[in-house]
C-alpha cells in the first residue's frame, strides 16, 4: 500500500469512497468493510452492476461473475448499515452531505431525508434484532434462569458480543457504581450480579465511547455512572426484548448449521467459499471430532447479510474464513475484512486465484485474476497488520480454530 495513501487514510475526518461500476472494485469493497468495522466516518456512494453482459476493461461478464459483483455491492452495503450509517447513490448528494457534516461537525448518522439521505433500511428491526442477540447470549450463560449474572459471567458475555475485553478499571468501574470499593486485586466478580438491562446498558455505553473517543481501552472506566447515563428508551427496549425473548428463547436450528442444540453460541463459524466441498469434507468431520459447535452459513440460500447469518456470527467464537482459490469469494472477504475492524476473533485461509483458472466452469481473463488476487492480498495485509492468523492451506487453518477453541474453554 502507498504510504501517502495510507498516512492521508488515517488522518482524515472523513473516507470518501465511491464504488462505480466501471470497475470490480474488489480491493476497494473489502477496504471500505475495514474501514466500516473500525468504525471510521465514511461517505460512501454504491453503484448497481447493470446485468450481465456489462462491461469492464472491454470485458463482457458472464452471468455468474455479475452475481458474485452485485453480492459483493450489497455485502459492502448491508455491513455499513449494521453501523447505522446511510449508503448513497447519488455523487452529488453525497458530496453536498459531505459539506454539511464537515461544516457542522455532525455525526454521518445524523443526516436524514432533509439531506436528501437514504434512511438505513429497517433501522428498527436492526436495532431489535441486535438486542434480541444480546439476550440470546444473556441466556446463554443464565443457565439458572435467575435473570441475572456474576460480574464473572458478564466478562464473558462482553467479550462475546463486543470482541473486546473488560479492563481490569472498567471492573472496577462497575464494582464501584454498586457500591464495591475494592483494590483491583481484591474485586469480588463472583459476588456481583447484572441483571439484562444494566448488561445492554453497557454494551451500549462502550460502543459510544468508541464512537466518541475513537480509543478502545478502558473506556468504561472514563465514566463511573455509566448504568445511569443512557437515556430511558434504551432500558425500555431492553424490558420489551426481554419479555419477548422469553417467549421464543429457543430458536431451532437444523443440526448442519448447528453442530448440536442447545445453545445460542457456538464455537466456530464456517464463512468463505460456497462453491466447493470444505466443509462438508474437512471442516465439518474435523469440528466434530473435536466436539466443537458450528454453523454453516452454505445451507441458507440468501445472498445478503440476513440477520440469522449476522447473529450467528456475532455468537461464535472463532470465525474461520476460507477464501478459496476455486471462487471469487467476494462477499466473503469483505465480511472478514468487516469482522476483523469490529477486533471479532478471526482465522483466514486464503489461497490466490492461478493462472488458467477456472471457477463455475468460467475461464477468468489475467485482468479478473488480478483484480480478484488484488483483493486477497489487501485482505492478508490488513489481517497481518491485525495479527490475525493466515494460512493457505484449509486443514492448517482448522487446526489453529480448534487450538484457539479449546484455549478458550
Amino acid at each position: 500500500m502507498n504510504t501517502v495513501s495510507s498516512q492521508a487514510k488515517v488522518s482524515s475526518e472523513i473516507l470518501f469512497w465511491v464504488l462505480n461500476t466501471e470497475t470490480r472494485n474488489v480491493a476497494s469493497m473489502v477496504e471500505v468493510c475495514q474501514f466500516a468495522g473500525s468504525s471510521r466516518r465514511l461517505v460512501v456512494v454504491l453503484s448497481t452492476y447493470p446485468g450481465p453482459g456489462h462491461t469492464i476493461s472491454d470485458e463482457s461478464i458472464s452471468k455468474a461473475e455479475y452475481e458474485d459483483l452485485q453480492n459483493g455491492m450489497d455485502t459492502v452495503h448491508d455491513l455499513i448499515e449494521r453501523q447505522g450509517i446511510p449508503v448513497f447513490t447519488n455523487l452529488e448528494v453525497a458530496l453536498s452531505c459531505t459539506s454539511k457534516v464537515l461544516k457542522e461537525n455532525l455525526c454521518i448518522e445524523e443526516l436524514g431525508l432533509k439531506d436528501q439521505a437514504q434512511p438505513v433500511r429497517l433501522a428498527h428491526i436492526q436495532i431489535g434484532d441486535k438486542l434480541i442477540r444480546l439476550r440470546e447470549g444473556f441466556d446463554t450463560l443464565d443457565t439458572a434462569r435467575s435473570g441475572k449474572l456474576s460480574l464473572a459471567e458478564i466478562k464473558m458475555a462482553f467479550r462475546i458480543h463486543v470482541h473486546r475485553d473488560l479492563s481490569p478499571l472498567d471492573l472496577q468501574a462497575i464494582c464501584s457504581s454498586h457500591g464495591v470499593n475494592a483494590p483491583l486485586t481484591d474485586l469480588p466478580l463472583d459476588q456481583i450480579y447484572i441483571k439484562f438491562d444494566e448488561f445492554c446498558s453497557l454494551v451500549s455505553e462502550y460502543k459510544t465511547k468508541v464512537r466518541e473517543n475513537k480509543n478502545r481501552d478502558s473506556i468504561l472506566s472514563k465514566t463511573v455512572h455509566f448504568f445511569t447515563s443512557l437515556v430511558s428508551p434504551v432500558t425500555r427496549a431492553a424490558t420489551w426484548v426481554s419479555n419477548i425473548a422469553l417467549s421464543t428463547r429457543t430458536r431451532t436450528f437444523s443440526a448442519s448449521n448447528m453442530g448440536r442444540r442447545g445453545s445460542a453460541v457456538r464455537d466456530v463459524y464456517l464463512g468463505g467459499a460456497t462453491a466447493s466441498s470444505w466443509r462438508e469434507q474437512v471442516a465439518i468431520p474435523l469440528l466434530k471430532k473435536s466436539g466443537l459447535t458450528f454453523y454453516n452459513p452454505a445451507v441458507c440460500s440468501s445472498r445478503r447479510l440476513i440477520p440469522i447469518e449476522a447473529s450467528a456470527m456475532d455468537n461464535s467464537r472463532v470465525l474461520l474464513f476460507a477464501i478459496l482459490g476455486d471462487s471469487r469469494c467476494l462477499g466473503a472477504m469483505c465480511q472478514a475484512s468487516y469482522l476483523i475492524g469490529l477486533g471479532c476473533n478471526v482465522v483466514l485461509c486464503v489461497q490466490h486465484i492461478q493462472p488458467g483458472a477456472r471457477i463455475a466452469g468460467e475461464n477468468l481473463s489475467k485482468l479478473a485474476i488480478k483484480d480478484y488476487n488484488r483483493g486477497r492480498s489487501y485482505l492478508s495485509d490488513y489481517a497481518n497488520r491485525e495479527g490475525i492468523p493466515i494460512f493457505e492451506d484449509i486443514k492448517e487453518a482448522l487446526e489453529c480454530v480448534i487450538q484457539k477453541c479449546k484455549s478458550t474453554k
